[in-house]
């Protein structure tokens, strides 16, 4: 028995020296290219009744708890009524991503908006939106509302703001 837990307490101090290396090291394990998609998140919280969904490819690069990142390729987002016909549509080009990763969890958001909150798992990240708005002349009001999915596609991150 003694052995045994021997044996894990090692296993536990390995896993938790490995947590302290990795955020630690200059570039975290988050650092890479991924791919983000959202669905069903209101853009605007003043118009309940229309859903936007996003699809991008961005690079991120993780330093200690913190990410920052930018977008690679040009991301189509479609907002929908109720009917599904589409209420807007428009072109996301070269828009910035920062964020935190604590206790497993991460909260980023893209270009200001968008926040995305989630488990972190090693190349896949699921979670929920959440949507800021209210009327004209009343607070602004944080709702849930849509879905995200991150899925690494490469080792390769973000490497700073271009010249």
């Amino acid at each position: 028995m003694r052995r045994i837990l021997s044996l894990a307490a090692a296993a536990t101090m390995l896993a938790v020296s490995g947590c302290d290396r990795a955020i630690t090291e200059p570039y975290g394990p988050f650092t890479g290219t991924w791919r983000y998609q959202a669905t069903g998140f209101q853009q605007w919280g003043s118009a309940p009744d229309i859903t936007c969904s996003v699809e991008m490819v961005i690079k991120i690069r993780q330093e200690g708890n913190l990410i920052e990142g930018r977008e690679t390729e040009d991301g189509p987002v479609f907002c929908a009524g109720a009917d599904g016909r589409v209420e807007h549509s428009h072109v996301l080009s070269r828009v910035a991503i920062s964020g935190e990763i604590q206790d497993g969890r991460i909260h980023f958001s893209i270009a200001g908006n968008w926040h995305s909150f989630g488990e972190v798992g090693p190349d896949r990240v699921e979670g929920y939106l959440e949507s800021y708005g209210g009327t004209m002349n009343g607070p602004i009001q944080a709702q849930r509302s849509g879905s995200f999915v991150l899925e690494r596609i490469s080792n390769e991150g973000y490497n700073g703001p271009e010249a």
